[in-house]
């Protein structure tokens, strides 16, 4: 807990935002929606979604075991982006180190106050991202341990059915006192986000669901009135950094997809009312997909192809058979390809879930989103080699199944975060001590043997 000072001076920043309708150098989003000229246009599908929910832990006597755990994530299943890298963990204001370090000297030199402090840098966020002015903003319940923070916030004229939305926060660059807070993850129950999945053109789809409660007409208060489900694909703080977005009418089950990224972006997700405020909020990193294919150089001759790469697939210290099991299991979920799929397991002992030594593959073609995290957790490296009797040697990914959760290395949390989860996700796998998500094995003669993507 913060000691009487730094309450007193919280309490102070926040009499200064009142007099601050927005920070300096940020646009409140609901007005940068009537002003931007949008430069690319979405596809706008509503479609129903099935979520892939966070794993079983897999020990020695567990590989292959269909024992289950309490599901992980803010709606009961977990976002999980497809392949990339995104090394900066801030998403609001500043989405990479130098813009960081250019906050951090204006607050040296006493400008932006509110940023030294986590619930001040929540604040500025309900102000400029969520559309509510300063005197509407609540924090709830405020978390601080060290460099990482977690703040809910509300906005006490909504009142209920309207929960807190949750804001977790870190000093990215220098800690103590007078470092910088950044966004680092934002959520809500209101907005459940089930899938997303990458495309090979760079492009990514993404689908959810809205909590009943929006949908209810007999539980709408006068104070509010949702209107729609706002998405925007953000890859900067500037205004003209919205590359796309689109208002989506409410409903149930919700889908789009966004245009083709060539840099990390951030996918934000609102429901908002009548007056351009956010009911509800969820921020989802997205990083650059995909590769891009090399040009062919100068020197080539026109009649030899351009050189390809191959799948980013981690194949650190396994052997060849093993090795190209990965790379063929990659090719084959990116293209649906379920007659490969079928080729590299054998139905009669492959482990999916619960169903032991059964064909998975009509199930994954009635659903391909099972499988969606596959591509994302082949490109993290295997665990080192584990012997099964009975099954032999069996290499699974990602490593994570075998990290030591009570003393995580910055690596790992950023993979972590790679593969969808949030801080609290994370919080939950250290309290329990392994990992709680997707996973896959491979033995080393190179048969398939599990895939295990849901718990109860």
């Amino acid at each position: 807990m913060r000691d009487m000072d730094e309450t007193r001076v919280r309490q102070e920043l926040f009499e200064l935002v009142r007099d601050v309708d927005v920070a300096p150098g940020l646009e409140r989003r609901t007005i940068k929606r009537v002003r931007r000229q949008r430069v690319l246009n979405a596809t706008l599908s509503v479609v129903v979604a099935v979520g892939l929910i966070a794993g079983v832990a897999i020990g020695a006597s567990s590989v292959l075991s269909t024992d289950r755990t309490p599901t992980i994530g803010g709606g009961g299943e977990t976002p999980l982006p497809s392949v990339g890298v995104r090394p900066f963990q801030g998403i609001w204001p500043e989405t990479d180190a130098t813009g960081l370090a250019d906050t951090q000297a204006q607050v040296d030199d006493g400008h932006q106050p509110l940023r030294a402090d986590p619930v001040g840098t929540a604040q500025l966020l309900a102000v400029n991202v969520f559309g509510w002015p300063p005197g509407e903003f609540g924090a709830d319940h405020v978390d601080v341990r060290e460099d990482r923070a977690t703040v809910t916030v509300v906005n006490p004229t909504f009142g209920d059915p309207v929960p807190p939305i949750t804001v977790e926060l870190a000093q990215l660059g220098r800690t103590g006192p007078n470092g910088v807070w950044s966004v680092t993850g934002v959520s809500s129950p209101l907005i459940e986000v089930n899938r997303i999945g990458a495309l090979h053109d760079d492009s990514f789809t993404v689908a959810g669901r809205l909590a009943e409660t929006l949908l209810d007409p007999t539980r709408v208060a006068d104070s509010w009135a949702p209107t729609g489900i706002s998405v925007e694909i953000v890859t900067g703080l500037s205004p003209d950094s919205a590359v796309s977005g689109d208002i989506l009418p409410l409903a149930e089950t919700w889908g789009w997809t966004t245009p083709p990224l060539n840099e990390p972006a951030v996918l934000w997700i609102e429901i908002v009312d009548d007056r351009g405020r956010a009911l509800g909020a969820t921020a989802i990193p997205l990083p650059t997909p995909f590769e891009q294919v090399p040009e062919p150089t100068p020197s080539a001759s026109v009649s030899e192809p351009s050189p390809v790469q191959p799948p980013p697939v981690d194949v650190t210290a396994v052997p060849p058979a093993t090795a190209e099991t990965a790379r063929l299991i990659y090719d084959g979920v990116l293209a649906l390809d379920f007659k490969l799929l079928a080729s590299l397991l054998d139905p009669n002992t492959f482990v999916h879930n619960a169903d032991d030594g059964s064909n998975p593959i009509p199930g994954w073609r009635d659903d391909p989103t099972v499988l969606d995290a596959i591509p994302a957790i082949l490109t993290l490296p295997p665990t080192a080699p584990l012997e099964i009797e009975g099954y032999g040697t069996l290499y699974l990914w990602p490593y994570l199944v075998d990290s030591d959760f009570t003393n995580l290395t910055d690596r790992e949390r950023q993979d972590l975060a790679f593969l969808g989860f949030s801080g609290r996700d994370i919080d939950i796998m250290v309290e329990q001590d392994h990992y709680l998500g997707p996973r896959l094995a491979i033995d080393a003669d190179g048969m398939w043997r599990n895939y295990i993507t849901g718990g109860e």
